[in-house]
């Protein structure tokens, strides 16, 4: 990590924790739904299980309420899924976060959810992820404090079985959307 990255990380922190920490009813922003953000893992091996994530999302949530965005060049193709979904690339500055650019236009979006596929924390996106304004924050794994209201715990994710961790995640995501929680299948 450069000495720009390490300042980038730092006003990262120190912004995120201005962000408004109001209680948020979990259940009742997943069953409202609203215009949903998804950011994509960057690995090629995780990318299609991530995409499946975004058809299922739009399926619950309305197909033109979701927005998935990816660092790569190469987005993948949503319109065989019948959902139309808005695709954009973004890029990082020398400080390791993503530029002012990006972050104005996700803030145009206005999501009420943000869900970051990330196994493992990622700067850029879960910094994207609290300036967005979504409400519900939905994370992978360890993450400082403020960048996320909602963890999913998964803490031996293989890349080999994503598609079962995601299954999982979206599993306990319907569960907390209904009305009882069932725990899911170990």
């Amino acid at each position: 990590m450069t000495w720009l990255e390490r300042v980038g990380a730092f006003l990262a922190h120190r912004r995120v924790q201005n962000v408004a920490a109001e209680p948020v009813e979990i259940r009742e922003a997943l069953r409202a739904g609203g215009k949903t953000l998804v950011f994509l893992p960057q690995a090629p091996e995780l990318l299609h299980p991530g995409v499946s994530i975004c058809v299922t999302l739009a399926g619950w949530f309305g197909p033109l309420a979701l927005c998935c965005v990816s660092r790569d060049d190469k987005l993948p193709d949503l319109s065989n899924s019948g959902y139309p979904a808005v695709l954009f690339p973004w890029a990082i500055s020398r400080m390791g976060l993503p530029t002012r650019n990006v972050r104005e236009k996700v803030k145009v979006l206005a999501p009420t959810i943000a869900v970051d596929l990330h196994p493992q924390f990622n700067l850029p996106t879960a910094y994207l992820a609290a300036e967005s304004g979504a409400s519900l924050r939905i994370g992978f794994g360890d993450a400082p404090s403020g960048y996320f209201n909602l963890r999913y715990a998964c803490p031996s994710f293989d890349p080999a079985n994503s598609a079962l961790h995601y299954g999982r995640f979206l599993r306990t995501i319907e569960n907390l959307r209904a009305d009882t929680f069932e725990e899911p299948p170990t």
